[in-house]
């Protein structure tokens, strides 16, 4: 069970985003720690992830060795002391990344560095840093090892056996697991790999398996869950965990419009339009769609305009004489291979409806229900919401937020603004 302990650092990371707990390091342990707890209460492992630490870089470990670029002295006072308390509280394994970290290449090397090493191939942050810096004595693992950040950097015959040789206990995933097993022999014979370290590795492999008591849960026959152990999910209380979670998490970010809450009778035609191209889009859409009209309003449903279609009705009086209100939902998922959570707009520049172009015509709300960083695309609009997910529940906490019957609860975990004051005017 992995607590991603990463730090969303840099607002343009596709991939850290939501899938973090913000970008203050002290909100994430205290979230990390909970959930940590949870897990081992459940008797399960927990593998902190992913060190040395993504969410610096703007790019997809995915697809290229990203970087940590902080100074030893800035990560010691924010990933590391996540690592650190998280090791000494008893965090059995630890995953690394394919993400390089100058800083501690240079600090053992005592030169500068003059190759990407993504952590998951270096003696220098696994076995120098983590191991004899920090002291973890667990388990680690590479992340996934098809990811382009661990294949590029050397030839794979090579990279497998290197992985283990230079502090890594277990590769996560294989290209071809034959071909795989085939490597670390040669890589044995070859001498990149020691049988010593092989079997160090495989001797933390197993302490960590007895350690949950894995073994004796084989014999038992207890290793999963049976079907009617996990008839409590779902349950009443769950859903109200949930429901309070959504109550609590939704934000309003901005509304300097003084828009909300709605009032039906102000604004009662409304176009709605969402923004993404996930498989979820028809859920989140629909949901939306049917609670506002059973709110009193009528709602139209964008239709993206055609090439044909974009120039026939560009009349700012046909525009404004069919609705009052233009209502976004940003339902942009965050997802691996995807290389930015941005939005893509349908139509150019100002022709069509799709581009807010009519800001200063019409009342415009953005309800994002997913990357919370929308706010830099959309600079123009006056009120702005956070969900950071799409759950229903989410999405029936919005509904009850902007028609006034329950406040805004939420905190920004991270930044909205990105940084720039004139996103808040």
């Amino acid at each position: 069970m992995p607590p991603v302990i990463d730090i969303d650092m840099n607002f343009r990371n596709p991939i850290t985003n939501v899938r973090t707990y913000g970008s203050d390091p002290d909100r994430v342990l205290r979230m990390a720690r909970a959930y940590q707890k949870g897990a081992e209460e459940e008797g399960l492992l927990t593998s902190i992830k992913h060190f040395p630490g993504d969410g610096v870089d703007e790019r997809d470990q995915h697809l290229l060795t990203s970087v940590n670029g902080l100074s030893i002295d800035q990560w010691e006072e924010t990933y590391g002391k996540l690592y650190r308390i998280l090791i000494r509280e008893g965090a059995k394994t630890v995953m690394v990344g394919h993400i390089a970290m100058p800083a501690m290449e240079e600090l053992f090397d005592g030169k500068p560095c003059e190759k990407l090493i993504p952590s998951s191939l270096s003696k220098n942050v696994v076995t120098n840093y983590l191991r004899k810096e920090i002291g973890f004595n667990g388990l680690i693992s590479t992340d996934a090892s098809p990811m382009v950040g661990f294949s590029c950097a050397m030839d794979r015959k090579t990279a497998v056996p290197s992985a283990i040789a230079n502090g890594c206990d277990m590769l996560l995933f294989q290209r071809d697991l034959e071909e795989d097993i085939q490597f670390m022999l040669q890589g044995i014979e070859d001498g990149i790999l020691t049988e010593e370290r092989l079997n160090e590795a495989v001797t933390r492999i197993l302490a960590v398996k007895a350690s949950a008591g894995l073994p004796e849960k084989q014999e038992k026959g207890t290793l999963y869950k049976e079907e009617k152990e996990l008839e409590i999910i779902g349950k009443e209380e769950h859903i109200r965990w949930a429901k309070g979670c959504a109550d609590q998490g939704v934000t309003l970010v901005k509304d300097t419009q003084k828009l909300l809450p709605l009032d039906v009778k102000k604004t009662p035609r409304v176009l709605l339009e969402i923004l993404g191209d996930f498989p979820s889009n028809e859920r989140v859409y629909e949901q939306f769609e049917s609670t506002l009209k059973r709110e009193g309003f009528q709602v139209t449903k964008y239709i993206p305009e055609t090439f044909e279609t974009i120039f026939d009705d560009l009349k700012v009086a046909e525009f404004t004489a069919k609705y009052d209100l233009v209502i976004y939902i940003g339902n942009i998922e965050n997802a691996s291979n995807k290389t930015v959570a941005r939005i893509n707009w349908h139509t150019l520049f100002g022709a069509g409806n799709n581009l807010p172009w009519f800001v200063e015509e019409l009342p415009v709300l953005f309800i994002s229900v997913g990357n919370p960083y929308h706010l830099f695309d959309v600079p123009m609009v006056k009120t702005y919401i956070n969900g950071y997910c799409h759950s229903p529940y989410v999405i029936d906490a919005v509904i009850e937020k902007i028609m006034g019957r329950s406040g805004f609860k939420g905190i920004s975990p991270v930044d909205p603004f990105c940084g720039r004051d004139y996103l808040k005017w």
